[in-house]
């Protein structure tokens, strides 16, 4: 517990407002109002909330019951980046290597694991999400069970259409290229971001991109 309460002080929030369909009122209780609402969601069978305050750099947890109950109101110093999915705590931060790590807590603050992640920094709220086998976070890819991240290009490797798409790459035929990538990732990550958008490698480079895509009447894809 002493370790997921310090890496907790250790996040920068992210996501969007509250979303929840409630007719309860919740109490903030003594503090002031937070300046933005990061991050909530269904905690087993309570109601966790992530909030930012601007002023002070500050995280703050609140956990109510289903009756409105106020069962957790913490607030912590962070730097990272933090959301609730998947029914747990997600923090992500920059230990003192440099390296990116996922704390996994449960409501309680409690520490269920830590792994090592390739970042630590999500920009966009609408491009997160759950599956039956993943969550993602736009383009970063995670197992739902284990909470290990998804080394994405090793996993297109094992689809049949992988060397079409490389041929298709090498010879800057387009059509070709956006096709077997749709057809790669869909197969592979279906109802994830990166199904959602065309996700390819740079020839001159090991960096990714991410490319819109439009599909034609006649199945043909364009830029």
């Amino acid at each position: 517990m002493k370790k997921f309460l310090f890496s907790i002080l250790c996040i920068l929030g992210f996501i969007g407002m509250v979303s929840a369909k409630t007719e309860i009122e919740y109490d903030w209780g003594m503090y002031s109002a937070p300046d933005l609402v990061i991050s909530s969601g269904n905690l087993d069978d309570s109601f966790g909330v992530l909030a930012y305050y601007y002023d002070t750099w500050s995280l703050r947890y609140n956990l109510f019951s289903s009756t409105g109950e106020e069962l957790y109101n913490e607030t912590f110093n962070f730097d990272g980046d933090a959301l609730i999915l998947n029914n747990q705590l997600l923090l992500f931060y920059y230990g003192d290597d440099g390296v990116c790590y996922q704390d996994v807590g449960n409501k309680d603050l409690e520490l269920i694991k830590t792994v090592e992640v390739s970042n630590c920094e999500f920009y966009n709220e609408n491009m997160i999400g759950v599956t039956d086998k993943y969550y993602y976070i736009g383009e970063y890819v995670f197992d739902k069970t284990t909470n290990e991240q998804i080394n994405v290009d090793e996993l297109f490797k094992t689809h049949s259409n992988y060397e079409e798409y490389r041929n298709a790459l090498s010879s800057d035929d387009e059509e070709k290229l956006f096709e077997n990538l749709f057809k790669i990732s869909s197969d592979t990550m279906p109802y994830t971001y990166i199904s959602m958008l065309s996700f390819f490698k740079i020839t001159k480079g090991d960096n990714y991109a991410l490319v819109d895509y439009d599909v034609a009447s006649n199945n043909s894809f364009t830029l």
